[in-house]
C-alpha cells in the first residue's frame, strides 16, 4: 500500500483501515508526494520505484524463489 505523505485528495486514514483487513501488506508512505506520485518529482518517483521493486522481488523474484 502506498500513501502520499502530503495527500490532499484522499484521506490516508482509509489506507490504515484497509491494511487492517490484509494479511500480507507493507505500507509505504512516499515523503514529499502529494497525489500523482508518478507525475511528481524525480525524488518522489524514485521512492515509488524502490517500493515497487521491493514488492516485485518479494512476490516474483528473479531467481524464482519468493521471500517468506
Amino acid at each position: 500500500m502506498l500513501s502520499a505523505a502530503q495527500e490532499s485528495l484522499v484521506d490516508n486514514k482509509t489506507h490504515d483501515a484497509v491494511i487492517t483487513h490484509l494479511s500480507d501488506v507493507t505500507h509505504v508512505t512516499i515523503a514529499g508526494a502529494k497525489h500523482e506520485i508518478l507525475m511528481e518529482t524525480d525524488e518522489v518517483r524514485a521512492q515509488f520505484w524502490e517500493a515497487f521493486d521491493a514488492l516485485v522481488d518479494r512476490v516474483a523474484p528473479r531467481n524464482g524463489v519468493a521471500a517468506s
